[in-house]
């Protein structure tokens, strides 16, 4: 018996198989142009906190929807808002941010490359510029000598 009563004894579990320790799925991005729901309360926290990122985000959804065989929706990453653009058929798929770049001192749309990377696309102030970025590298281009 120790000085404060009886010691208890401690459990002991096996332990746990190193293919149970898989890490958790990440949680799955929020679409804030959806209607109802908790999209719709967290853009209204988001819009106000970041409208000039959300109006130019907008700017640059309706430039992209120019492009067949694109579309996009208005997505909260990281706790900003961005833009996944996608694919029609399903190909590919972009997030888009609008990131403020202390060298340039303006606003720019930026994506995320395949490997995380970050790619500055154009000042917020050209979206023509931007859109044109990201269909070039999500839609396929024509094989080099191909007919039709």
């Amino acid at each position: 018996m120790g000085r404060h009563g009886p010691r208890s004894r401690r459990l002991e579990f096996p332990p746990t198989p190193p293919e149970s320790r898989a890490a958790p799925p990440p949680p799955p991005r929020r679409v804030l142009d959806a209607p109802g729901g908790s999209a719709d309360a967290l853009l209204s926290v988001l819009v106000p906190a970041h409208a000039d990122r959300v109006e130019a985000l907008r700017l640059l959804r309706s430039t992209i929807t120019e492009h067949p065989g694109l579309t996009c929706v208005l997505v909260e990453h990281g706790g900003f808002p961005a833009l996944s653009v996608v694919r029609i058929d399903g190909g590919g798929s972009r997030t888009v941010l609008c990131t403020y770049s202390g060298r340039a001192g303006e606003w720019w749309f930026t994506g995320l490359s395949r490997n995380g990377s970050v790619v500055w696309l154009a000042p917020t102030r050209e979206p023509q510029r931007a859109a044109r970025a990201i269909a070039d590298d999500l839609m396929p281009r024509p094989e080099e000598g191909a007919t039709t």
